[in-house]
């Protein structure tokens, strides 16, 4: 017991250890923000001056408002793709074998058909982000899209979309299929066993995923340095221009609403992933 009590001890410290490593130079960009003196120093003054200049820095501004609209077109449209693709499949890798002893050549196809859309589904996830994105221009180039906000965002939607997919599935997984039966017992169309069973069950799911996919595409730079062309400018890509000639107080202050914002969207996602896990099957 006491060799326990030792090492519970030790992994304490080592916690505290580790968070203190983490959040001790983001917590030193929020306390630059409140108490900067104009000059990249540190005042001794309490002051909102660094937010002053970050309402009057325009390109921060705008690159803010950009990789908002970005976030929330890609997140939304990995939402539709990839809750769709993880019910669909889901449904019909549980699909009963239509034999007893032997599976049908349907069943074998759509088993097939669901690895190899779940494997290419989760590639993204696996890939170097520098060779993604490289690859990603490089295509663009042949298809002739010119880069801007709608490169962009097709961008963003092919990794954002392996989050929300892996999110919605392992809710997927929890659901008895029964219930669609029932339905069809009940007289309820397909439609409706979408709308009225499959929906409300996996809203958790999907927000958390939603979620997810958006502060992934907010924080994106490699693939955007190579698909969002010279005149869409997203925020990471504006902190990173802006460094080069010197920090400014607006850095500090987008840096802090940025970190407000990711803590809040944290907070969220693991209260939803929280209510998700302990969710018995239905």
């Amino acid at each position: 017991m006491k060799q326990r009590g030792f090492w519970t001890y030790i992994c304490f410290i080592a916690w505290i250890a580790g968070v203190f490593l983490l959040y001790t130079p983001i917590l030193t960009l929020i306390a630059y923000s409140f108490f900067s003196d104009g000059s990249h120093g540190f005042g001794g003054q309490f002051n909102f001056d660094a937010y002053r200049d970050l309402v009057e820095n325009r390109d921060l501004v705008t690159a803010l408002l950009t990789s908002i609209k970005v976030g929330v077109a890609s997140a939304s449209i990995s939402l539709v793709l990839g809750a769709f693709a993880a019910i669909t499949l889901q449904r019909l890798s549980r699909k009963k074998p239509s034999s007893f002893a032997k599976i049908s050549s349907n069943d074998f196809l759509c088993k097939t058909a669901n690895f190899v859309v779940s494997a290419l589904t989760l590639l993204p996830l696996l890939l170097p982000e520098i060779v993604f994105g490289l690859g990603l221009l490089v295509w663009f180039v042949l298809l002739k899209i010119s880069l801007g906000s709608f490169s962009l965002t097709l961008a963003h939607v092919t990794f954002s979309v392996s989050y929300v997919f892996l999110t919605v599935s392992s809710r997927m997984r929890l659901i008895d299929l029964s219930i669609e039966d029932a339905a069809r017992d009940l007289g309820a169309t397909s439609i409706q066993i979408l709308s009225a069973v499959y929906l409300p069950i996996l809203a958790p799911a999907m927000v958390a995923g939603w979620v997810m996919a958006f502060a992934l595409s907010f924080d994106d730079f490699l693939i955007s340095f190579f698909t969002a062309g010279p005149d869409t400018i997203t925020l990471p890509l504006a902190l990173y221009s802006s460094i080069k000639f010197g920090v400014s107080p607006s850095i500090f202050a987008v840096s802090t609403l940025v970190f407000g914002v990711s803590f809040l969207s944290a907070t969220l996602l693991a209260r939803l992933m929280g209510g998700v896990s302990k969710s018995q099957p239905l």
